[in-house]
């Protein structure tokens, strides 16, 4: 179990780990080369946000409408959008973790993972 320290050194030291990533591939690449594919995977995480962020509100209020609880197609739009969201930011560590996100073998790896977790934290009691 991650403590909020280990949290906290995590996000710290990922930005850091990403900025020396990006200057090792610009000096086996080029610097030209690191900015298209950085602005590159900046541009497609903005068009991944804006296509899949209205699928998962039609699709939201559709369920909804239907009074039907969201499906895991709901949750695998939150992945990709939350994959999107990874591209945006600059980066090659962001960019590995937003294509986890975004790989459908990989996201059922997670939501499985997700959801073990969520078990183990919460428990929901029933009032009889």
């Amino acid at each position: 179990m991650m403590t909020l320290k280990k949290w906290l050194l995590l996000l710290f030291l990922l930005p850091i780990c990403d900025i020396i990533l990006v200057i090792f591939i610009s000096h086996a690449i080029g610097f030209l080369s690191t900015l298209l594919l950085l602005v590159t995977s900046f541009l497609s995480g903005i068009w991944l946000i804006k296509r899949k962020g209205t699928q998962v509100f039609r699709s939201f209020q559709r369920e909804i409408h239907e009074r039907r609880v969201p499906n895991d197609s709901l949750f695998d739009s939150l992945f990709i959008i939350l994959g999107g969201l990874l591209l945006i930011i600059p980066g090659f560590l962001s960019d590995i973790l937003a294509f986890l996100m975004l790989v459908p073998p990989s996201r059922a790896v997670i939501k499985r993972k997700l959801a073990r977790w969520l078990r183990e934290r919460f428990t929901f009691y029933r009032r009889y």
